[in-house]
């Protein structure tokens, strides 16, 4: 119920900085189910909610999120670029 909570607010919160707050909370969840919605913020144009999510994927972990954050690598703006090499490399030594 809370997950749920969490997660429509990430998706449709009317304040960006809720939305990037309750991807946050996303995070320390560590729920994988978020991975999906996660993927679609990965295409938003707000860079810093863009970054959250990568942050927040890196913090989910799993092969899934590895997968999203090699796709993150390339992104447009390059500080979600730094950071999606930073997580990757944090995953593969672990």
């Amino acid at each position: 119920m809370y997950f749920d909570k969490v997660l429509h607010s990430a998706k449709y919160h009317r304040r960006p900085e809720k939305r990037i707050e309750m991807i946050y909370i996303l995070g320390r969840l560590r729920d994988e189910r978020a991975l999906d919605t996660l993927e679609e913020f990965l295409a938003e144009s707000d860079p810093y909610l863009v970054l959250e999510s990568v942050c927040t994927i890196a913090e989910i972990g799993g092969p899934k999120a590895a997968r999203l954050l090699k796709y993150a690598k390339d992104h447009r703006y390059f500080i979600v670029r730094e950071k999606a090499s930073q997580a990757l490399d944090a995953l593969d030594s672990n």
